[in-house]
């Protein structure tokens, strides 16, 4: 009987609320600091999760008890007597968040795609379970190097605790449990602990408590596979596009976290790909600031995250594609899309900048430079080809619909807003327009 899953799904769901009773006991007599409880109530899940592999060797117990779990989790916060009581525990800190929301999914997922090897499991519940508490933590008492965060302020001393600590929690268990090699386990520990640090960096709201065990996960699938030297060069890579990005945002109006989600973005199509796919992204960070005369007013960081998640939305989707089905095909859909990128923003940008401008002149001119800048690299890239010639060729017309689409359905082009509505319309219109690349593909090739 007490070999049974359900007296054990049982004791565990018992130990996660007596854990927050307790901390609710302690809040009302002590009165802590918010964050502080908080974590408390984030550790606390945490080593629960890290337990899960010894106690189940099957998965539908953790599913099952993640589901129970989330079901708890949302009667607190959408039942009045219980958001009152234990509300506090997990909802206390001044910034919206629907971490305890993705933990239980975080969890069921990584278990499941995991199951066959626990270590695979509990390096990414290590890395969420401290990591992100200690950096919280250390950010809260010691930070002074503050940026602009998704869904709340962060600091450099944060960010690099998490780096530390994730270093750690990777590096530390495939040195001891595993036959993998010294050096090897450090330069996964390094890219995982750097890889992670941005991840952690541009996931707002709670969603670092999805991201980052997905994320940690299939980083440690695929490096165990390689060797050092290819490791090395994964080191190397995120590294010194992280660095460069640095090194010249003064010269672009992304803002810090913006910039950790560029050099995250590019670092998984590079990963994915090879440097090709890195080619039309870097010819886009370059040249947009270009594209209108550098004022003062024009070069403050104003783009977040969500504008680079707008523009690199449909790269992320072709790369995928690219991945799962294989063959060149994407590449062109994937550079047609930074490209209309660039007109757009070009476009948008000089309207604002010259409202006493023709609007199909200033949109014309931003077309052309969009497309010769991301297309001529794409051209020699791809040798010269007369099929690159006539995808680059079809590209000038696609660049310029999606441009033209983007100015009907985005309200006050003279203005133009840079709320999350414009940007789900320019990824959406991206997106779509990119999509007729693969007939153009279809037209050369007999297949898309």
């Amino acid at each position: 009987m007490i070999d049974s899953p359900w007296i054990r799904m049982i004791a565990i769901a018992s130990l996660i609320g007596g854990w927050l009773v307790v901390l609710r006991a302690l809040q009302r007599k002590y009165s802590p600091h918010p964050e502080l409880v908080r974590k408390m109530a984030h550790v606390g899940t945490g080593l629960v999760a890290i337990s899960l592999p010894f106690l189940f060797h099957k998965a539908w117990p953790v599913v099952l008890l993640c589901a129970f779990s989330l079901a708890g989790m949302l009667a607190i916060r959408l039942t009045s007597k219980l958001k009152r009581e234990f509300g506090a525990v997990l909802h206390g800190v001044d910034r919206s968040s629907q971490g305890e929301i993705y933990f239980p999914i975080s969890v069921a997922i990584v278990f499941v795609l995991a199951r066959d090897n626990p270590l695979i499991f509990v390096i990414p519940m290590l890395i969420l379970t401290f990591a992100d508490a200690l950096a919280a933590l250390a950010g809260g008492r010691y930070g002074l190097t503050r940026y602009a965060g998704t869904g709340g302020g962060k600091t450099a001393e944060g960010s690099v605790a998490f780096f530390l600590v994730a270093f750690l929690s990777s590096h530390i268990p495939l040195l001891l449990h595993t036959d993998t090699g010294r050096a090897k386990t450090l330069l996964i520990g390094l890219t995982i602990g750097l890889v992670a640090t941005l991840l952690e960096a541009i996931a707002g709201r709670g969603l670092d408590n999805l991201f980052i065990p997905l994320g940690v996960y299939i980083l440690l699938q695929n490096y165990l596979r390689l060797n050092e030297t290819a490791l090395v060069t994964q080191f190397c890579v995120v590294l010194l596009l992280f660095v460069l990005l640095q090194i010249f945002r003064r010269y672009v109006t992304i803002d810090t976290t913006g910039l950790f989600g560029v050099a995250l973005f590019c670092y998984i199509w590079w990963s994915l790909e090879g440097w090709r796919w890195l080619v039309p992204p870097l010819v886009f960070y370059v040249a947009y600031p270009l594209l209108t005369r550098r004022t003062q007013q024009n070069m403050r960081r104003i783009h977040s995250i969500y504008a680079v998640l707008s523009v690199a939305s449909a790269g992320l989707l072709w790369v995928y594609l690219s991945r799962v089905l294989g063959g060149a095909p994407f590449y062109f859909p994937f550079t047609l899309g930074v490209a209309a990128h660039l007109a757009i923003i070009g476009t948008t940008r000089t309207r604002r900048e010259h409202p006493e401008r023709i609007a199909h002149l200033v949109m014309t001119k931003c077309v052309l430079l969009g497309w010769l800048i991301v297309f001529v690299p794409y051209y020699l890239v791809q040798g010269w080809t007369q099929t690159a010639a006539v995808q680059t060729a079809a590209g000038l017309a696609i660049v310029a619909l999606a441009t033209m689409l983007f100015s009907l359905v985005q309200p006050h082009m003279e203005n133009c807003a840079i709320d999350g509505r414009r940007w789900f319309r320019q990824a959406t219109v991206v997106l779509s327009c990119s999509a007729l690349c693969l007939i153009v593909n279809y037209a050369l090739t007999g297949h898309a």
